[in-house]
């Protein structure tokens, strides 16, 4: 599935420190253009980059309108190579981009659109992702992280990646598996108040709530996360 179509350039891969399994940017009369998105970090539609100084064990966010890009490939063949940890990792990573941005004081009807329908399309797909990478949900899971970034890219994250981007510097802790490992524990803390959201949460992860208490349809939130986060075998803690 190819969501935007570039002939005519050479299509490589590249490692360059930490910075494995990004993709390639091309420069084109001051545009930038990623032409691959091998992961499910969002890269293809967001300005953000970051740099990882392992001799001083900092992880930089960079934050710039330049790095949007105007032509991407988001294709789930081109993903089909990842380990099946990374498939679950920048999976979780996609899943904590849609909760958090759904729930961030920046949210909006717009941005909510899209977080919701990522949280389905994530939930769906995941686990068939990563037990065995059929292209179904493979492909399903490359535009559920697309669609993730288009929401977060406007309105923000919190402090599950600002949590997660230290422990990746100091520990090399996977950025997806320190968000799994933190969402769940940051969602219950923040319950309070966002409450109706989560229970929003719940329902587009597949929960039933029909005929519960609001606090315990929002619990269930909370215990989806979870859930599937084990189900991809991510460790429960750090």
């Amino acid at each position: 599935m190819i969501l935007f179509h570039l002939v005519g350039y050479l299509i490589i891969s590249i490692k360059v420190g930490d910075m494995l399994m990004r993709p390639v940017w091309l420069s084109i009369d001051g545009m930038t253009h990623p032409l691959i998105d091998n992961n499910y970090e969002s890269l293809s539609c967001h300005r953000i980059c970051w740099y990882n100084y392992r001799e001083e064990n900092r992880k930089m966010v960079c934050v710039d309108p330049k790095d949007i890009p105007i032509i991407a490939f988001v294709d789930a063949e081109l993903m089909a190579s990842m380990p099946n940890s990374l498939v679950a990792a920048t999976g979780m990573d996609a899943l904590t981009h849609a909760i958090e941005g759904y729930i961030t004081k920046g949210a909006h009807t717009i941005s909510d659109m899209f977080e919701y329908k990522a949280m389905q399309l994530i939930s769906k797909h995941l686990r068939g992702a990563v037990k065995d990478k059929n292209m179904t949900d493979m492909d399903g899971m490359s535009i559920a992280q697309y669609v993730a970034g288009m929401g977060f890219s406007n309105v923000g994250l919190g402090i599950v990646h600002s949590m997660a981007h230290p422990l990746g510097a100091i520990f090399d802790i996977p950025h997806g598996v320190a968000n799994a490992v933190l969402l769940p524990i940051v969602m219950e803390f923040n319950m309070p108040v966002c409450i109706d959201k989560y229970v929003d949460i719940a329902i587009a992860m597949g929960e039933k709530v029909d005929g519960l208490k609001k606090e315990d349809a929002a619990k269930l939130a909370v215990e989806a996360v979870k859930k599937l986060s084990k189900d991809v075998n991510i460790p429960a803690n750090l």
